[in-house]
């Protein structure tokens, strides 16, 4: 079978052979997670790696029975990631000399330069290129709710990590990937693991932000995390990304 991300799973009974590109980045991750304190209802599945790494691009997750948490009514769901984010928060960056000055030129030269007549993303980044010093740490780098499976004891399990080694990290990137998710029905919009409607969700997301003073930059973040999404889409899809993408900036 295939995952969204492109990767092919194959089931072999207790576990997950996932094969892709960033096999080795990913259970990287992991590993990394493992060994960071984690708060109550959240696990790291167990991963590992083939005893031989060459000519192999995959690396093997524990089968683990639940729900995507796009299917959570539960607002437990989202406090319960909150808590782990502002864990993370406190720890460095695996890849310590990247900056958010990185960030904004990878996605300049990914997915802005490459359509110079596009006035929203030029719009959008001429924004998002204002604020500065978003702060580095540890983080997923993908946190969506797609990526978060609920097992019957309710607890969270994240996987699908965003490690690459040239991406920059920060918490405050992983928060934006949330807003994301539970923002303006995202999953129903762009069919990415429907579920239930996120909006109970999203106002709690929002009113911890607030409290946290850091609401500003993390829907920044979620501004740039669509600008990223549209290079990923069909044609047909590109004016829901413009809409999104031009209704943030008014909420910023």
């Amino acid at each position: 079978m295939k995952g969204n991300s492109g990767a092919t799973l194959k089931y072999k009974g207790e576990y997950i052979r996932k094969f892709t590109s960033d096999y080795f980045n990913q259970e990287l991750w992991f590993n990394l997670a493992k060994k960071l304190p984690l708060t109550d209802g959240i696990i790291i599945p167990h991963t590992k790696l083939p005893n031989k790494i060459s000519n192999c691009s995959y690396y093997d997750i524990e089968f683990i029975q639940g729900i995507c948490a796009t299917q959570s009514r539960s607002t437990l769901t989202i406090s319960t990631l909150i808590d782990q984010i502002l864990i993370w928060k406190k720890y460095s960056a695996h890849r310590y000399d990247l900056s958010w000055n990185d960030y904004l030129l990878r996605l300049y030269n990914e997915h802005v330069s490459i359509r110079e007549d596009d006035n929203v993303m030029n719009e959008a980044f001429n924004f998002v290129s204002k604020i500065e010093n978003i702060p580095p740490s540890f983080s997923h780098g993908d946190l969506t709710l797609e990526n978060v499976i609920i097992d019957k004891d309710k607890n969270l399990y994240i996987i699908d990590p965003n490690f690459k080694p040239n991406l920059f990290q920060s918490y405050i990137l992983d928060f934006g990937k949330l807003l994301q998710s539970t923002h303006y029905n995202y999953h129903q919009v762009f069919n990415s693991n429907p579920g239930v409607d996120l909006k109970p969700h999203f106002l709690v997301l929002l009113d911890k932000l607030d409290n946290l003073g850091i609401l500003k930059e993390c829907l920044i973040a979620e501004i740039t995390h669509f600008m990223r999404l549209k290079k990923y889409q069909t044609q047909s899809k590109w004016a829901l990304v413009d809409d999104l993408i031009l209704k943030l900036i008014k909420e910023v």
